[in-house]
């Protein structure tokens, strides 16, 4: 399908993204920049009135026409830049998927950059009630790290008080944003917090079943897979499908290290059932993602060999992200000799899987991503930060009563701190002997 321009992005012709706190966002890679008024206010989901306005906004119409020009806007510089290093961004994801309609969308929309108001796709995270305390993550997303973050100084108390109480999404205002939009909802997203604890997206499911629409509708989910409850045998049997994006962020105790407290054993049974069940759940697919950083890169080809030989229903082939809102775990601070190592290992993992799967169509577009996480770990020598991964690690290492030496013994001389750089590399050498 002809797209519109080489920049063109269908989302913002029919998407709906509201954040943990209620916020509208053009999308969830665009978690910096907030859709905002010309005062520079922001608009709320949970008030249909701040719907429209964002949706009819310069910020939201100026988007719509540069990209119709052929021009970048900065609001979405992730994926363009995933796209530059050669991997596969978002962008390109939704496009694929919403292809037929690029035509459609284009044509409908004014000189100004008007559009009309359907939203096909509708994108929420309900609060950040979550069971793990991930190291890359937020008290936006889980309000188990209020206390992490305190301890870290990565934020100001005002703000963690904040996240204390996120309960935007249990008033009934958000029902009456979602309602007048269920004859053109096509899907319907649930990401984090963990959505599988949450009740109001089960309260909001139940709702769009009663209404009858529940039929035209296609749930996913971004889900830690720690917990399967009881509510989705009962409710995602009434939709179109249900589609699973399970995070996971290495093998077993690299995982539990770096997710904790998910227990491997839990989650390798629940993708288990998935799969058992996957017809009575209504089950269409399960994918993978990996949030790529300095605690998993030298470890990644264990978890995609464990996909590879576990899953038989699901996608192996799993969709990575690069940790950009930490810069100390950036795998660009690694020394060179573990660059090498993980280049190494990554290159070997390569050649295995091309003499398995030679043929399965899936294979190049994640052999891509591989090397766009090999680019971009070799783009740059960021080891300056070596001393704030060592600070950060070492202070939720004795806050979950881990060492990082027990999970990945290669990165154990990054938290000596040595006498000069010479030294850190030599300490690295030895290691790797």
């Amino acid at each position: 399908m002809h797209r519109p321009s080489d920049t063109f992005c269908v989302l913002p012709w029919l998407h709906l993204f509201a954040n943990e706190r209620g916020v509208i966002h053009p999308c969830c890679f665009s978690l910096d920049t907030p859709v905002a008024a010309a005062d520079g206010s922001t608009y709320r989901i949970d008030r249909p009135d701040e719907v429209a306005a964002a949706w009819r906004s310069e910020f939201m119409r100026g988007m719509r026409r540069q990209m119709l020009a052929g021009e970048r806007p900065k609001v979405c510089a992730l994926c363009y830049e995933t796209e530059d290093r050669g991997g596969t961004s978002y962008r390109q994801a939704e496009n694929a998927d919403f292809a037929n309609l690029m035509p459609e969308l284009a044509a409908a929309t004014s000189p100004e950059g008007d559009a009309p108001q359907r939203y096909r796709y509708v994108d929420l995270r309900l609060g950040n009630e979550c069971n793990l305390r991930c190291r890359m993550c937020s008290p936006q997303a889980t309000k188990l790290l209020i206390d992490d973050f305190r301890a870290l100084g990565k934020a100001h108390e005002s703000w963690l008080a904040a996240m204390e109480q996120l309960d935007w999404f249990a008033q009934p205002a958000l029902w009456d944003t979602l309602e007048p939009h269920l004859g053109s909802i096509e899907r319907l997203h649930f990401a984090g917090g963990e959505p599988l604890m949450i009740a109001q997206g089960f309260e909001i499911l139940r709702r769009i079943v009663e209404r009858g629409q529940a039929p035209r509708v296609l749930l996913t989910y971004n889900t830690n897979v720690t917990v399967l409850p009881k509510q989705v045998a009962q409710l995602w049997p009434h939709f179109r499908g249900v589609e699973i994006q399970a995070s996971l962020d290495g093998y077993d105790a690299v995982n539990h290290y770096i997710r904790y407290p998910a227990r491997w054993s839990v989650i390798d049974r629940h993708l288990r059932e998935l799969e058992r069940e996957r017809e009575r759940l209504n089950v269409t697919r399960v994918r993978f993602h990996v949030t790529v950083q300095a605690y998993n890169v030298l470890g990644l080809s264990d978890l995609f060999d464990y996909l590879l030989e576990r899953c038989t229903f699901a996608d192996p082939y799993a969709e990575t992200d690069l940790v950009n809102n930490w810069p100390e775990l950036d795998i660009q601070i690694l020394p060179a000799d573990l660059k090498r190592l993980a280049t190494d290992r990554l290159e070997s993992f390569k050649e295995r899987v091309r003499r398995r799967d030679p043929d399965d169509p899936r294979l190049a577009p994640f052999l891509g991503r591989i090397d766009s996480v090999l680019a971009h770990m070799h783009a740059a020598d960021r080891s300056r930060r070596i001393p704030e991964f060592r600070r950060t690690t070492a202070i939720y290492d004795e806050r979950r009563g881990q060492r990082l030496a027990d999970v990945v013994p290669e990165l154990a001389p990054l938290m000596v701190a040595p006498t000069g750089w010479r030294a850190i590399m030599a300490q690295v050498a030895s290691a790797l002997r």
